[in-house]
């Protein structure tokens, strides 16, 4: 009982019970909460009469929907300590908080209060319920200045929502960044709050991914080419070298001559003027001068006045290559046979009317060719020598230049020179045929071989070691295997290595040449000695015990080692248990002249032929005798 009813248990059985209006309730009898949350309500006193001395309330509810976490009491209301105050006992497993008890003195002067705050945790699925019980804790009935009060007992209870889930993805829609798209990675490349799945702009460049895809951009990376500007601001999105295109041509501003000039974006010869309007694209002239209107300027006009005479050949006749009609009679300086006569007007034959004169036209029928500058028959238009003589016109490898004047014939990257002092054959690409091109050829005269990884002279395909230069090709063993790269070059079974460290020679089988190899020779130094059977470091032919790794030598020659031997260097005897210098026996082969010889005198404590009990016989008499006597006691 608590302390409180104590107290008051006298008052209690001498006062009437009076009904009142008073409530125990929650402060929210329906609540709606979400799966895997937690919450928590307020057990509510409502119009109880002034002075309430405090009471006290059971808790029931459904464990499979929720879970009660803890009981919290206001002390500063409910002030009456000790056994007055209980936060009750929670049993989450039957669902029940049982003694939830509040006391206070002086009385709480207040018809409307908090009992206690109950904390849940929500553990049921979506869609489940659960009533949430208040009955009155007897032990601990609700009383107002000392009376008993009945108040009545409202239940309550909670539903879990069900889960807003609409792309059915496992992720509630309030915290879907797609909540119309599947996404459960929830990937968000550019943290913009939208989802991969539903963010037209993955990136947040300012292209769309569909964009991205067209232009062959990274729709997960602002600034693909990784050159500082992201992709919507960069006119070459998939160059580094490149960000800007001010005048819109398609060049970048790096690479373009002419950044702000849409019409220009080269200028080969670096003569300030663009290519395209450039009319010496190749050749530097700035003026841009062209003295016949022709479209070439002068700087590369072979013919500046464009009379069918070049330049160089006015230049040699003494006419002005800048003006057409040098003697100014009204005839070209090309067809007039005297360009210097102003009183000689006689023009000149051009037969196949190609500008030039008969006279000075090497091809005076053929409209496409005038010049043979090599005097070969063939013109100049469609010599693939100009300059060399070569009426042949071979062109070995078709690069369109005849071997008169390429210094590669066969376009195998070695020149003609370089195939003569080689002696590979300058017209075969491939001189042995063998399907690798003489250049790249280490062996170009040689079918069977191409390479040579160790550069030793060695082709692979036969060189010992591929790997390791040695030109010797020296192979002690006949292996196979040439000793720059074996590593037993005698096939002795040991290793080079080992062998040095032995002091044997790596490069003869048996260093000892006793007819054992190094590697089985347990000697290899020892040409007496092959083999150690008892592995006692003496070799079997000086060992006298061969086959006892113990001894090795018997110096009085009586079948006993040394070692074992207490008179190693005396034939008549071999043991003194006792070490006392005196034989325990003679040896069987010594007889009476060997024993008298021996300068030994038998131990009488020890021998058997003094005719004494020996000393094992003795010990068994002792434990005879122990043993009877313990019978007999």
């Amino acid at each position: 009982m608590q302390l409180r009813q104590s107290i008051f248990i006298i008052p209690l059985l001498l006062m009437s019970f009076c009904v009142q209006a008073a409530t125990v309730t929650w402060n929210s009898t329906s609540q709606t909460v979400d799966k895997n949350t937690s919450f928590s309500l307020n057990i509510i006193g409502i119009d109880f009469p002034s002075g309430v001395d405090g009471g006290g309330v059971n808790v029931s509810f459904d464990p499979s929907v929720v879970n009660v976490i803890s009981v919290n009491i206001d002390t500063g209301v409910w002030n009456f300590g000790g056994n007055g105050i209980s936060t009750g006992t929670i049993n989450n497993a039957e669902g029940t908080v049982s003694g939830i008890s509040v006391n206070a003195w002086p009385a709480v002067n207040t018809g409307n209060f908090v009992v206690a705050t109950i904390n849940f945790q929500v553990v049921g699925n979506t869609g489940a319920s659960s009533s949430l019980i208040l009955t009155e804790y007897n032990l601990n009935p609700w009383a107002s200045n000392g009376s008993r009060i009945n108040p009545a007992f409202v239940n309550g209870s909670i539903d879990i929502t069900p889960l807003q889930d609409f792309d059915a993805d496992g992720i509630e829609d309030s915290l879907d960044n797609c909540p119309d798209i599947a996404n459960v990675s929830q990937t968000d490349t550019d943290s913009d709050g939208m989802g991969d799945a539903c963010d037209a702009d993955d990136d947040n460049d300012g292209l769309t991914d569909t964009q991205e895809a067209s232009l062959g951009t990274n729709p997960l990376l602002a600034d693909s080419d990784g050159d500082g500007v992201n992709d919507n601001l960069d006119a070459f999105p998939l160059n580094a070298a490149e960000s800007a295109d001010s005048d819109g041509d398609g060049v970048g501003d790096n690479a373009d001559a002419f950044p702000n000039d849409a019409t220009e974006s080269v200028d080969s010869d670096s003569d300030g003027v663009g290519d395209n309007a450039d009319n010496c694209p190749t050749t530097s002239n700035a003026s841009q001068i062209d003295t016949d209107g022709d479209g070439m300027g002068d700087a590369c006009d072979a013919d500046d006045d464009n009379d069918g005479l070049s330049d160089i050949t006015e230049g040699s006749q003494g006419t002005n290559p800048l003006l057409a009609d040098t003697d100014g009679d009204g005839v070209n300086d090309g067809i007039d046979a005297f360009p210097t006569d102003p009183t000689q007007t006689t023009p000149v034959t051009d037969t196949d009317g190609d500008g030039v004169g008969d006279a000075t036209d090497a091809f005076p029928n053929d409209a496409t060719e005038s010049v043979d500058s090599d005097s070969d028959g063939v013109g100049d238009n469609a010599d693939n020598c100009t300059t060399i003589a070569n009426a042949s016109q071979t062109d070995t490898d078709s690069d369109g230049m005849g071997d008169a004047c390429d210094n590669d014939d066969d376009n195998d990257s070695l020149t003609d020179t370089e195939e003569a002092a080689l002696g590979t054959d300058p017209l075969l690409a491939d001189t042995d045929g063998d399907g690798l091109a003489d250049n790249i050829d280490a062996f170009p005269l040689n079918p069977d071989e191409t390479n040579d990884v160790d550069g030793d002279g060695i082709g692979n395909n036969i060189d010992n070691c591929p790997v390791i230069a040695n030109n010797a090709q020296t192979d002690t063993d006949n292996d196979g295997t040439g000793d720059a790269c074996d590593d037993d070059d005698d096939n002795d079974g040991l290793t080079d290595t080992a062998e040095i460290a032995l002091g044997t020679n790596p490069l003869i089988a048996d260093s000892d040449s006793d007819g054992v190899n190094d590697g089985s020779d347990a000697f290899p130094l020892n040409a007496l000695e092959t083999t150690d059977s008892d592995g006692d470091g003496i070799g079997n032919n000086v060992d006298v015990f061969p086959d006892d790794a113990s001894e090795t030598s018997d110096t009085d020659g009586d079948g006993v080692g040394d070692n074992a031997d207490a008179f190693p260097t005396n034939v008549a005897a071999s043991v003194d248990a006792d070490s006392d210098g005196k034989p325990d026996q003679w040896n069987s082969n010594c007889n009476t002249t060997c024993q008298k010889n021996s300068g030994l005198v038998l131990d009488s404590t020890d021998s058997g032929s003094s005719g004494s009990i020996h000393p094992a016989l003795l010990v068994i008499l002792a434990i005879l005798s122990v043993y009877r006597r313990r019978l007999n006691y």
